[in-house]
């Protein structure tokens, strides 16, 4: 038996909306395809903290006689960073005497903090700002020594050491 005119009619609609059904379906996940290969195109930026300092060497002078001494001598420190970081960090070992025969130890060498104008005693790691937002920044440091009797006269040379880290 044939089907009538109308029952093909239904028939013939019923399948074409399976196909437009289907049809959407393909453009859908096309477009996520599409979707999926563009996001793995895009690069990531990398965080970055880069840290440098004006002298590479300080020099923090010369001292008449025993006493607390500023030191003529600035340091100045350059950061550029594309994230939030922790500030800098700045410690220093012991002065040694050229030739042996002393030392004047991290907890007579201060540093001049920026924010306050204090100085603090650099026994420990200072933090010379707190931290900080992106940008470019200069802060300058300046240094304070302290000599005694005890320090034989002579060039006593250390290590100076700035850092910055990135926040978590």
């Amino acid at each position: 038996m044939k089907p009538s005119r109308r029952e093909r009619a239904v028939a013939m609609s019923g399948l074409g909306a399976r196909a437009h059904a289907l049809g959407r379906l393909v453009v859908a996940a096309a477009v996520l395809a599409l979707w999926a290969e563009t996001a793995h195109a895009i690069p990531k930026v990398e965080r970055y903290v880069s840290v440098s300092v004006t002298p590479a060497t300080l020099d923090l002078g010369s001292v008449p006689q025993p006493g607390t001494y500023d030191s003529a001598s600035e340091l100045k420190v350059h950061v550029t960073a594309n994230c939030v970081h922790g500030g800098v960090v700045a410690s220093v070992t012991a002065l040694e005497r050229a030739g042996g025969g002393g030392s004047i130890g991290p907890e007579r060498v201060f540093v001049k903090l920026p924010a306050t104008d204090n100085y603090v005693a650099m026994t420990n790691p200072v933090a010379v700002t707190g931290p900080m937002n992106p940008g470019v920044f200069d802060v300058i440091l300046k240094f304070r020594v302290e000599t005694t009797w005890a320090d034989d006269p002579g060039e006593y040379t250390g290590t100076l050491t700035i850092t910055c880290a990135g926040a978590p």
